[in-house]
């Protein structure tokens, strides 16, 4: 037999490939072989995707299980959203409610940071009964003889340590209840409450859209195929106004709304948000201040520029272009793996924390202001500023009270040059502080402390409040004239029929089942009548030349030795002799 030649080995390799090629270029092989490595090929993506994160497994349960406010694109939910049990039982499809119902909607929480009582404080524990607010409970109260306050005194640290406390320790708070933490020395309510929730599920949801469109979601595979968002906001912190140099007529004209870049325009003093946010972020806060001695400012300031660091930096790596290669081009397990974990660990750093940029939730006002008024307009008259959306839902502002008939007579007494409310006025009717600038209506003002000075008693903490602009503040509020009569209206609808009604569906459409309306809460869930703590602060606070709280008290008659009439009609403020009996002085409070 003859040997093989190199040359005749080389023709067989040659007509090797050639046969493979011919197959190859067969319509019917060639589409076989396209599709079996194109299956390889969206198999093992597949698999490279989806393993690490799949439902199940570890890195999905670890992330899923981040606070709810930073659980895929966090929206608030309705506070007063009723069950579809309540609303059955309101229109008569049912009759009957099981026992021991109970509020199962989140719930609204006022905390007031109220270290001790002044007259500032009262004002604002009345405007937030007035407009309809939750029973406010006090942050870090400490009783103390009203003789023994001072006038003016502002507390400048917030009391980040009772917050915290308060926010974590109670049992009362859950995830996605709503939480409007003020300072009370600074704070006047303008809007109701229901105008506040609605403003702040509007800037939620806003925030919460720009949010996902500038950043990626975490590619994450959940079970019901839902996003988890990157980044989410749930708490709004109001911003400081800078003074311009130039002089100018009116308030707000002086005034430019903060650069969004800078942080140190967080004011600290007051902030709106979910109860798994607020507390995430308080926690992080208290943590970072036993750290480093700070004051509260400095540390939420701190962490709000940490936040911008860090969404900056993921923004950056986002557009480069190895990060979108190893994501979607040429991923592999191990290297996808590393990247969500990188990808959770920063989003779980970030904390959900914003500021209202442009008022419109809270306005606060320097202490150097001057005309505080001149920004207090009936909006009626000004038809090119824009009527806030929240009017829409909202009751009239001299009806949120008025539940039953008998409401609608005032007293005499009770009336500051007006013989009765102005019922059918309308929220464009009435003077409402604004924001031209911006073209907002706040719920909220805050008259800011006045920047320390070298003469400051650093010891004692505390600053003089600038009780000239509160109190011009305070009269041009628009139910300043009113305040009293508007008072005995808030606290008459707790013996309404309406009360027994709403309890019987577990007060789903109340904002706090546990009550105590025309009073106050402490921390360790004492109540307290706010007629005891402002009484004495009667005639700063209403300007009528009569002292007391609800009933009136002229002047000479101690608030201790105060008597009703049995009729209720009136209040004893004296005895005197006739005709050998006794006989009580009373003042009538005559009905219209």
């Amino acid at each position: 037999m003859g040997q093989a030649t190199p040359a005749a080995g080389r023709n067989g390799i040659v007509a090797y490939k050639q046969a493979l090629c011919n197959l190859a270029q067969a319509p019917r092989w060639r589409g076989l072989i396209v599709g079996t490595v194109s299956f390889l090929l969206v198999l093992w993506i597949w698999q490279a995707n989806s393993d690490p994160n799949a439902p199940g497994s570890k890195l999905y349960n670890k992330i899923s299980g981040r606070p709810n406010h930073q659980a895929f694109m966090w929206k608030p939910p309705s506070v007063l959203e009723p069950s579809e049990f309540t609303i059955d039982l309101e229109e008569g499809k049912s009759s009957t409610a099981p026992s021991g119902l109970k509020k199962e909607n989140p719930q609204f929480h006022l905390l007031i940071h109220a270290p001790k009582i002044t007259s500032n404080v009262c004002r604002s524990l009345l405007s937030s009964f007035l407009l309809d607010y939750p029973t406010p409970t006090l942050i870090g109260y400490r009783p103390v003889p009203p003789n023994e306050t001072v006038e003016g005194d502002f507390w400048l640290d917030y009391g980040l340590p009772d917050t915290t406390q308060y926010l974590t320790k109670q049992n009362r708070i859950s995830d996605d209840d709503f939480i409007a933490i003020v300072d009370g020395e600074s704070t006047i309510f303008q809007l109701p409450s229901e105008a506040l929730l609605t403003e702040y599920s509007a800037q939620t949801k806003h925030a919460n859209a720009e949010l996902e469109s500038k950043y990626r979601d975490i590619p994450v595979k959940t079970a019901n195929k839902q996003k988890l968002q990157r980044f989410n906001q749930s708490v709004f912190f109001a911003a400081e106004y800078e003074v311009k140099q130039q002089p100018h007529n009116g308030f707000l004209s002086r005034f430019k709304l903060p650069e969004q870049k800078l942080s140190t325009h967080l004011n600290d003093n007051l902030a709106v948000g979910s109860g798994s946010g607020l507390r995430h972020l308080f926690e992080t806060a208290l943590e970072q201040n036993t750290r480093i001695e700070r004051t509260d400012r400095d540390t939420f300031n701190t962490m709000f520029a940490q936040q911008g660091l860090l969404r900056a930096s993921q923004a950056k790596e986002q557009r480069e272009l190895k990060t979108w290669l190893s994501r979607n081009v040429l991923p592999s397990n191990k290297k996808l793996k590393k990247k969500l974990a990188e990808d959770y660990a920063a989003a779980k750093q970030d904390l959900g924390m914003g500021l209202d940029y442009k008022a419109t939730i809270f306005q606060t006002i320097p202490a150097t202001a001057q005309h505080v008024a001149d920004s207090v307009i009936l909006l009626s008259e000004y038809p090119s500023f824009p009527t806030p959306g929240a009017f829409k839902k909202l009751r009239d502002p001299f009806t949120l009270h008025t539940s039953t008939p008998h409401l609608n007579s005032t007293s005499a007494i009770l009336i500051q040059h007006q013989e009765k409310l102005p019922y059918t006025s309308r929220w464009t009717d009435i003077p409402l502080f604004t924001n031209p600038i911006s073209q907002q209506v706040p719920s909220l003002i805050s008259i800011l402390p006045p920047k320390a000075n070298a003469n400051a008693n650093a010891a004692s903490g505390l600053l003089t409040a600038p009780d000239t602009n509160m109190r011009e503040l305070w009269e041009s509020m628009w139910f300043f004239p009113y305040a009293r009569p508007l008072l005995k209206q808030y606290l008459s609808k707790s013996t309404s029929k309406e009360i027994a009604s709403e309890a019987a569906v577990g007060g789903e459409r109340w904002y706090d089942a546990r009550g105590g309306r025309g009073g106050v809460w402490t921390v360790d869930n004492e109540w307290l009548d706010a007629a005891d703590l402002c009484a004495p602060f009667g005639k700063e606070i209403f300007e009528d030349g009569l002292r007391g709280w609800a009933d009136a008290v002229p002047d000479g008659v101690e608030l201790s030795k105060v008597e009703k009439t049995p009729d209720g009609k009136g209040i004893v403020i004296g005895e005197q002799v006739r005709n050998g009996q006794i006989h009580k002085i009373v003042a009538v409070q005559a009905e219209h």
